[in-house]
């Protein structure tokens, strides 16, 4: 529902004037139109009956944003983790995401160009030659291919056009900050074939001392580029073949602890770190490649209807390593390693733009491998005497899991007009998932004390899932409209497939080990339209949404291991509004905020203990907001310098179901400038930016430490300030 300092999606022209009525002359500044693609059509914003965000390119430039989590600021009602890592752990309306294993699925889902990411690993894309971003919020499951039951996020890349340009950028910064992109447009066959391509390359340093020497934790080395060869036909036929590549290895940051006893010492020694930035314990390595590749095929009749379709085969493979004891010493580390593949088909048929009533349908296949081997290793300094634990040999524990996802879907959505300004609209989408699991957990002698051996176990299950969506619409004007509607969400169930810590029970099957899916019923009304002559844009909305057998994953340490259980039944209640104005030809300001009451309904045995967690809050702030300006100053018969400024807030909220008052998120306010310098030819650019401006010091995540006696805290701290320079040039 945000449009940001005015600048268009999908770029739809209009006059840079509001006109009269009867189209003589302007009246003042107006914003120009948003076209957004939430829909699998192209539609202004305002018309779309959906609470969305829009992120255009120019203000991701202004932002300097480099990846999909640098854009917390501008979300209500979303959060994602600011620690400057490649996980984002998206929450939207205090839903998270939390999918420590193969067996669990996020309730985000994250598309690129119309096709879905799969795995979470890879949701934090980079944004080099991204045309636009279109958050949605609330479930979307009559239109989008998996599991969008709390949202979902759209990344649409630029396409081929039949002309030559290129482009290239170059930023330095603070923290060493060198980060690289270049664009080549080029026409092959003229209004026929047409070939784009891109680059990029992002490195900076850590921003947390590591004070036994060697690298500093928290720093971002990543390359990739991505390719696109545009086919258009004679006809309505278009065909657009693309590619992405992605590899990552970077220091990484998982956290710092603040007070506790270390558990795994004899005897216990304080858990403490230096000071916010600054760790004494062996640095961790993250390393990622995925790529993925696509073919959409879409053909017309001359009546008016398209045929499209989506053929996309995606790969991820990661490796996660770092030391779970918080000391130098080698007590526990932990090194996951994960693969996926995944291979998906869509067809849809859009019916032709009518006064009257519209519609598409379509048919979605979809698959999936995702292998994970998440080994636990007891170092040579690890020491429990009471379970006969001294230093010696290194342990293992690994947990190996295969799951094996097809899911078949239908769904058609459309809108039948009843009169001129009130119409109906709705959709059903039907959903048979099958899953099968391998899944054993292999021990030794030094870490079975510990953790349960289980021997190769086999299951499967299948599930089927209707979920609808109705609403209506009333157009107050010709640039207005008030909506209501109610749809369903679901999202599959699985398995948890983690560590098993020991207990009096015996080993677990993998039957016990299941979770049931989860569902929810939204219930919505919202306001959308533009005012004064387009001089104002204004979408306003509030929800109420009722979840049952919402999935909830804990880790509880050695004896409880990793837990995904069903948290019985949760309610939100919220709402989201966004303003932009347009108050001089020169001068856009913008604002947006959210809140969310996100409880557990019922929550029998969150707790290690079998405490209750009804009536607590979920993940997340509750209150997130922001706002920003932008300023042309125009000179020199057209050269331009752009300044820009904007503010964002989010409110306290915490990560854990029990609502512990120790492990409670503090609220924080970022400040964010830039100053961009264009000359009237605009053939270059070079600007200033600082993020986080004001240099706050705050918490990104906090939680608590398992491996502590006693009260005990692990933080992850946000990026300090960061600021440099870039300079781009454009042919």
């Amino acid at each position: 529902m945000l449009c940001l300092t005015g600048t268009a999606i999908a770029a739809v022209p209009v006059s840079a004037a509001a006109q009269t009525a009867d189209g003589s002359g302007a009246r003042g500044p107006a914003l120009d139109e948003i076209v957004v693609t939430a829909t699998k059509r192209n539609e202004n914003l305002v018309d779309v009956p959906i609470t969305i965000t829009t992120v255009s390119e120019q203000d991701i430039a202004k932002r300097n944003a480099v990846k999909v989590a640098d854009l917390i600021t501008v979300l209500p009602n979303v959060s994602l983790l600011e620690g400057g890592q490649t996980e984002s752990n998206p929450i939207i309306r205090g839903i998270a995401s939390n999918t420590r294993n193969a067996g669990v699925e996020s309730g985000v889902s994250v598309y690129i160009d119309g096709v879905y990411t799969g795995r979470p690993e890879t949701f934090n894309q980079n944004l080099e030659d991204v045309r636009s971003i279109e958050v949605l919020q609330g479930p979307q499951g009559t239109l989008f291919g998996k599991n969008s039951i709390a949202g979902a996020i759209n990344v649409n890349t630029n396409d081929p056009a039949f002309e030559w340009s290129g482009s290239a950028k170059v930023t330095v910064g603070n923290f060493d900050t060198l980060d690289l992109n270049a664009i080549v447009n080029a026409p092959i066959v003229d209004e026929h074939v047409a070939f784009r391509a891109s680059l990029f390359s992002n490195e900076r340093d850590g921003y947390v001392k590591n004070a036994l020497g060697g690298p500093d934790l928290g720093s971002r080395d990543i390359w990739g580029g991505r390719a696109k060869l545009l086919f258009q036909g004679e006809s309505s036929l278009r065909a657009v073949l693309s590619f992405d590549y992605s590899d990552e290895d970077s220091v990484y940051y998982v956290g710092e602890p603040r007070s506790g006893l270390a558990q795994t010492v004899a005897p216990p020694q304080p858990l403490t770190s230096p000071g916010p930035f600054t760790i004494d314990e062996d640095p961790g390595r993250y390393a990622q490649t995925y790529w993925g590749t696509s073919l959409a095929v879409s053909v017309g009749d001359p009546s008016g209807f398209e045929l499209t379709s989506i053929s996309a085969f995606r790969y991820n493979r990661s490796l996660l390593e770092f030391g779970q004891d918080w000391t130098p010493a080698e007590r526990i580390l932990i090194s996951f390693r994960d693969k996926q593949t995944q291979f998906s088909q869509e067809i849809r048929l859009a019916s032709p733009k009518s006064d009257t009533a519209n519609f598409i349908a379509g048919l979605y296949f979809y698959e999936q491998q995702s292998d994970s081997a998440h080994i636990g290793i007891i170092g040579r300094d690890f020491s429990v005497p009471p379970l006969g634990i001294f230093p010696g040999p290194r342990g293992f524990a690994t947990p190996l899991a295969d799951v094996r996802t097809r899911s078949f879907a239908a769904y058609i959505d459309g809108s039948i007009n009843i009169t001129p300004r009130l119409s109906i609209f709705g959709g059903v989408r039907v959903t048979n998932e099958e899953k099968k699991l391998d899944f054993q957990v292999t021990t030794d002698a030094r870490s079975s004390p510990l953790f349960y051996t289980i021997p190769l176990q086999k299951d499967k299950r299948r599930q089927t899932d209707l979920s609808p969506t109705f609403g209506v619409k009333y157009e107050l004007g010709s640039s207005a409209n008030i909506y209501a509607k109610v749809s369903r969400g679901y999202k599959s169930g699985g398995w948890n497939v983690d560590f098993v810590g020991r207990s009096a029970a015996p080993p677990p099957t993998v039957q016990q080990l299941r979770f049931e899916p989860e569902n929810v019923t939204n219930y919505e009304i919202g306001l959308k339209g533009s005012f004064f002559d387009r001089r104002v844009r204004v979408g306003v909305s509030a929800f109420h949404m009722d979840y049952s057998n919402l999935q909830v994953t804990q880790f509880f340490g050695f004896n409880g291991g990793s837990v995904t259980s069903n948290a019985a039944s949760a309610k939100i209640d919220g709402v989201s509004l966004d303003v932009t104005a347009k108050l001089t030809d020169t001068t856009t300001v913008g604002a947006v905020f959210g809140y969310n009451d996100a409880r557990y309904h019922r929550y029998p045995g969150a707790g290690a203990a079998g405490e209750a967690a009804d009536g607590n809050r979920l993940n997340g702030p509750s209150t997130t907001a922001g706002a920003n300006i932008s300023q042309d100053i125009l000179f020199g018969g057209g050269n331009r310098i752009s300044l820009f400024g904007e503010v964002s807030y989010r409110g306290s909220g915490y990560n854990e179901p029990l609502n512990i008052a120790r492990l409670k998120l503090p609220a924080r306010t970022l400040v964010n400038a830039s100053i961009t310098f264009e000359p009237e030819s605009e053939r270059y650019s070079v600007g200033l930016f600082a993020r986080n401006l004001l240099n706050n010091t705050y918490l990104a995540k906090l939680v608590n430490d398992p491996f502590a006696v006693g009260p005990g805290e692990v933080a992850q701290y946000g990026l300090p300030r960061t600021f440099g320079v870039s300079a781009s040039v454009r042919f």
